[in-house]
Formats: C-alpha cells, sequence, structure tokens
C-alpha cells in the first residue's frame, strides 16, 4: 500500500461508544475527560459532541441526555455539523452500558497518540531531507516533539476558565497545601535564609547564578544540588567544565569532609578512608545524576533531561556553565548562542516542570568597579538572560580581593532577581578545603 492510501489509525465504532456512554453515565463524562479530550477523536463531530458534554457536565443545573446535548448544540449551531439530532440518538443507542467507558476513552487516546507520531514523523522526514539540516537540532526537536505526544493532556492542567467552578476547588486544595509545607512550597536548597526568601525553587522555574572566576559557583552548585536530592527530589549535575571523575571527588569531599586536595592527590590516611566510606554510602542513596564534560551541547543536555525525566522523574538539573556550552551553530555571535541556549532551558523547565539552575559567568567590567559585588549588568554575553530568568542570584567573596578582611570563610549569596519573592544578600559559611557550603548558625554552632 502506498503512503498516500493509508488511513490514520482510529476506530469509528470505540469513538460512537465513548460518545455513547458519556450520555448514559454522568460518571462515564468523569472517567472520560481524565484520559480523552475534545481533540483525540479522528472525526471532528465527534470532539464537538465531546466539548458539549462537557460544557453541560460542568454546570450543576443542566442533566447531559439526548435531549440536552441536541438543544446545546442546535443553540452552538453544530446541530447539522455533527448529523443531527438523529445521530446523537444513534450514538447513545450504539452503547448497551457504560461500565468499558474508561476503555473506550483509553483506545481513543492510544490512536490519538498514534496519529501525533505519525504527524511527528513526517515533519521529521521533511527536515531530514534538507540539506541544510543540524543533526543535532533535528533530533533535539524529534525529542521535544515525541515527549510532547506523550504527555498530550497536561497540556489541559495548565489551563484555568474562571467560570469554571472546579478550577477554583482544586486551587484552593492548592493553597491549603501549601499552609501544611511550612512556607516552603518549592524545592528546599537547604540553605535556611534562601529558602525563606524564594519559598524554595519552583517547579517550572528558571535560575541563573552568577559569578566570577574562583569566587565559588561551583562549589555553591554541588552544596544546593546535595541537599536538594537528600530530601528526595531527583535531579542531575551537567557539568560542561569538568570530567565526571572530578565532579564526583568535589561531591565526595563536601559530603565527607575530606580535603578535596588531598583527595585529588590520593594522599588519605585511614581516618580519611573512614570518611570516604560513610560519604560514599550516603551518596549512593541519593537520587542525583552527574553527567561530566562530554556531553556539553545544549540539545543533548536537553535529551537527556528529558529522558531521565520519563525515567527517574527528575525534579531538578544544574548546569555548570553557560557560556562553556555548545549552542546553536548558525547563530552568528556569541551573544546571540548564549542567548538561544538560555532561552532553550526556559522552555524546558516549563515543558517538564522541573527546576533548571545554571550557572553563568559574569564580565570583567566587575573588575573595573571599586565594589566588586556583582550586578545585573554584569551578566557575560547576557543578551535576554535577565529576562528569561525568574531568579537571578550572585556569588562574591570578599576574601578573593581583600585577605584582611573580616568576612574569612564567608560568602555572600546576593538575590538580584527573586520573582514573587525578595531580593537581597544572604551570607554562608564555606570550607573551601572540602568543597562545603553552610548556613552561618551551622558554622557558629
Amino acid at each position: 500500500m502506498n503512503d498516500i492510501d493509508r488511513v490514520p489509525p482510529h476506530d469509528q465504532e470505540v469513538e460512537k461508544s465513548t460518545i455513547g456512554s458519556m450520555m448514559l453515565d454522568a460518571k462515564a463524562i468523569d472517567e472520560v475527560s481524565t484520559i480523552a479530550t475534545d481533540k483525540d477523536y479522528y472525526f471532528e463531530k465527534h470532539g464537538i459532541i465531546h466539548k458539549a458534554i462537557l460544557e453541560l457536565h460542568n454546570d450543576p443545573e443542566q442533566e447531559v441526555d439526548l435531549v440536552t446535548v441536541s438543544t446545546k448544540l442546535r443553540e452552538q449551531g453544530q446541530i447539522d455539523a455533527v448529523g443531527g439530532a438523529s445521530y446523537i440518538t444513534s450514538l447513545v443507542n450504539s452503547v448497551p452500558t457504560a461500565a468499558n467507558a474508561r476503555h473506550y476513552a483509553k483506545k481513543v487516546k492510544d490512536y490519538a497518540d498514534l496519529r501525533r507520531l505519525i504527524k511527528t514523523g513526517d515533519k521529521l522526514v521533511q527536515m531530514g531531507y534538507k540539506k541544510e539540516a543540524n543533526v543535532t537540532e533535528v533530533l533535539d526537536i524529534a525529542q521535544e516533539e515525541i515527549y510532547k505526544s506523550s504527555i498530550q493532556n497536561d497540556s489541559q492542567e495548565d489551563i484555568c476558565d474562571f467560570t469554571d467552578s472546579s478550577s477554583w476547588v482544586d486551587h484552593m486544595d492548592d493553597i491549603e497545601c501549601r499552609m501544611k509545607q511550612g512556607g516552603i512550597t518549592g524545592l528546599p536548597t537547604g540553605f535556611a535564609d534562601i529558602d525563606s526568601m524564594t519559598a524554595g525553587l519552583q517547579p517550572g522555574g528558571y535560575t541563573i547564578i552568577g559569578a566570577r572566576p574562583s569566587m565559588g559557583k561551583t562549589m555553591v552548585a554541588i552544596n544546593m544540588a546535595l541537599n536538594m536530592a537528600k530530601e528526595g527530589n531527583a535531579g542531575v549535575f551537567f557539568s560542561a567544565e569538568m570530567r565526571k571523575k572530578l565532579v564526583l571527588d568535589r561531591f565526595l569531599a563536601a559530603e565527607s569532609g575530606v580535603n578535596s586536595l588531598a583527595l585529588k592527590k590520593g594522599q588519605l590516611s585511614q581516618k580519611d578512608w573512614i570518611k570516604i566510606s560513610d560519604g560514599t554510602a550516603r551518596l549512593n542513596n541519593t537520587p542525583l545524576t552527574v553527567i561530566g564534560n562530554r556531553i556539553n551541547h545544549v540539545s543533548d543536555i536537553r535529551a537527556l533531561t528529558r529522558k531521565l525525566k520519563r525515567e527517574k522523574d527528575i525534579k531538578f538539573i544544574m548546569v555548570d556553565y553557560l557560556q562553556l556550552l555548545q549552542g546553536f551553530e548558525d547563530k552568528s555571535t556569541k551573544n546571540l548562542q548564549v542567548q538561544e541556549m538560555s532561552r532553550a532551558f526556559k522552555y524546558l523547565a516549563a515543558e517538564l516542570d522541573i527546576h533548571v539552575i545554571v550557572l553563568s559567568q559574569l564580565s570583567r567590567s566587575v573588575e573595573k568597579r571599586n565594589n566588586k559585588r556583582p550586578q545585573l549588568s554584569d551578566l557575560r554575553d547576557s543578551g535576554s538572560i535577565e529576562q528569561d530568568a525568574d531568579n537571578i542570584a550572585f556569588i562574591y567573596r570578599d576574601e578573593y580581593y581583600d585577605p584582611m578582611t573580616e568576612k574569612k570563610n564567608i560568602l555572600e549569596f546576593i538575590w538580584g532577581k527573586v520573582r514573587d519573592g525578595q531580593v537581597g544578600t544572604i551570607e554562608l559559611a564555606y570550607d573551601l578545603s572540602i568543597q562545603k557550603v553552610f548556613d552561618l548558625s551551622r558554622r557558629a554552632a
């Protein structure tokens, strides 16, 4: 059979039985609506009827039956488009009971997903035949389109009709849930003051952490990732700067308390070995994945993130750092590449409902000022990063510039932008020798 003769997968009888079940029993409407939408039907008229049934069902003063559905469609001027009242009657007569409504709806959804995948495949074939096609970008689009097909129903969760009372009931339930969470509604970073200012890192959010070289941005990122993962939030740490082995050394130093340089050189005492053994055991039970610098193209990072979201239900990714990543080659300048990569991470956060934290290098303009504390304008190759990010933080260590400072072993975590939160400066204690960052109160204790 030629491709042109192929009929997209569907089952007319299953679609009719799904609609018929919904008109037989109100319980069937609830079951079907959690599985299939009006967009999932092959025959447009069935989608129109499905939508009309839901509109009636969501009106507490209306019943759903042959008469009300026909009346609703007539009022909308769509009764003829669906085949008239006689066709609606035939839908009810086509199914003896609504007991199998869920099974029918699942079939409708499965066929719809197959049709979407076929459409995606056709799109990729066309892209593949273009001589100027970039393989990495085609693969990235393929991953994105297939993932979208697999979560098609989830998009309905992001739509709220103010006139639909059920939407407000769900939202009030969500607020009640927040009240029980002690003010931390997102991912806890493990740093009390940071969590207090942000209420935790929110799902779907995008955070930039910027610093000049040697300020400790990787150290902060490692500790933050560890803290979030220890709370049971699976995550991924991507390093575009270091190979996996070096990243693991830093995680192990932070967790075990063993000097990172001694760990690198292999000059370890018996006491160190005990600490390493205990630290490794704890890390072995931490839902965190570390990926070294051999994977440093933004498209590869997005593809791996989607894969790990499916497999491990990850809640966050940490990327170290933005300017070292390979981006979209068709962009004429580094500035445009960085903008596109930043935008790609923002979309990824929203697409997967995870929090994306990306580290960024700051421009040398910081060094020309008397006050070396970073500000928003210092984001290197920033472009639209400031607009893209939900949150922007900077790291500053006064000791780096002034060895005689009173703030030894203290770093400033400066919030320059916080969506729906507070901006300001938080002081954290650190120990470079073991790559550890912690609340000042813990150091005092």
